[in-house]
C-alpha cells in the first residue's frame, strides 16, 4: 500500500510539473506575440501615411506674427506626427513671446500654443528722438516696440513699474482717460480734457474717489477751470473762476 501511494504521489507530481510547464510556454507564447504587436502597431504608427503631419495651426499670437511661428513649423510638414518636436530649440526672438508648446492633433495636424506677455499699456516716449516710436509696457516689464495707431497716452518722465500697472487698472475701465490726452510723469500724472488740466495720482481708489466727487459736486461750481489737483485722498484743489 505504500509504494502504491508513493507511486500516486509521484505520478500527481509529474502532472502538476506537466501543467506548470505549459502555462510558463503558453505565457511566453502569449508574451511573444504581444512584444510583435506592440512592435508592428508602433511601426505602423510611425512608418504610416496617416499620421504624417500636413498642417500646421498657429493659436494664442495676437502680438507675435503667426506666419511666422507657422513658416518654422512647417519645416516639419511630411515628418511622422509622433516624432519628437522640441518647441524650446525652435521659437522666434519675438519679446512677446513667453513660451511655446507644441501639441499634435491626430491624424495629421501640429498646434503650436503660443503663451504671451501682458499689454498693460500703450504709451507714446516723449524722449524718444523716433517721433513715431511707441512701446507697449508689459506683464513681465518689459517695454515693447510697437505702432501708435490709438496712442493717446505720452511718457514724459518714466514711472515707476508699479505706477504703470496701476495707470494700466484705471486706464482699462475709465472711457475718460482713454478718450483724453494723458501725460504719465514720475508720481503722478496729467490729463488734458480740453478745458483744464487735471493732475491725478496712481493710486486706483483715490484718484476714483477724488475724480468721482470733482465731476458730481466740484466742476458745476466753476465757470472756468485751469487746473483740478485730484492727488491728495479727500482733498481737491481746483484753480479757476468760480461761476457768479
Amino acid at each position: 500500500h505504500s509504494l502504491n501511494r508513493a507511486k500516486l504521489g509521484i505520478q500527481q507530481e509529474v502532472a502538476r510539473m506537466r501543467r506548470l510547464v505549459i502555462k510558463a510556454v503558453s505565457a511566453g507564447f502569449i508574451c511573444g506575440v504581444l512584444i510583435v504587436a506592440v512592435t508592428q502597431a508602433k511601426l505602423i504608427l510611425f512608418t504610416s501615411d496617416l499620421f504624417a503631419i500636413k498642417s500646421v495651426e498657429v493659436r494664442g499670437a495676437v502680438h507675435t506674427d503667426p506666419q511666422l511661428l507657422k513658416s518654422i513649423y512647417t519645416s516639419y510638414v511630411g515628418v511622422n506626427i509622433f516624432t519628437e518636436i522640441p518647441a524650446e530649440t525652435l521659437h522666434t526672438q519675438d519679446e512677446w513671446v513667453l513660451k511655446l508648446a507644441v501639441k499634435r492633433a491626430l491624424p495629421d495636424k501640429l498646434v503650436v500654443f503660443v503663451e504671451e506677455d501682458e499689454e498693460l499699456i500703450k504709451y507714446r516716449d516723449a524722449q524718444s528722438k523716433d517721433s513715431r516710436g511707441c512701446k507697449a509696457f508689459t506683464g513681465t516689464g518689459k517695454h515693447i516696440p510697437v505702432n501708435c495707431d490709438g496712442v493717446t497716452v505720452t511718457v514724459a518722465s518714466l514711472p515707476l513699474p508699479t505706477e504703470f500697472v496701476h495707470f494700466a487698472e484705471l486706464y482699462k475701465t475709465s472711457p475718460f482717460l482713454q478718450e483724453s490726452s494723458v501725460v504719465l510723469k514720475n508720481g503722478f500724472f496729467t490729463v488734458n480734457t480740453g478745458e483744464g488740466v487735471l493732475v491725478a495720482t496712481y493710486l486706483p481708489t483715490v484718484f476714483e474717489n477724488n475724480f468721482d466727487r470733482y465731476t458730481r459736486q466740484i466742476k458745476n461750481r466753476y465757470k472756468q477751470v485751469e487746473s483740478v489737483d485730484l492727488t491728495i485722498p479727500g482733498k481737491i484743489y481746483v484753480k479757476g473762476v468760480i461761476r457768479g
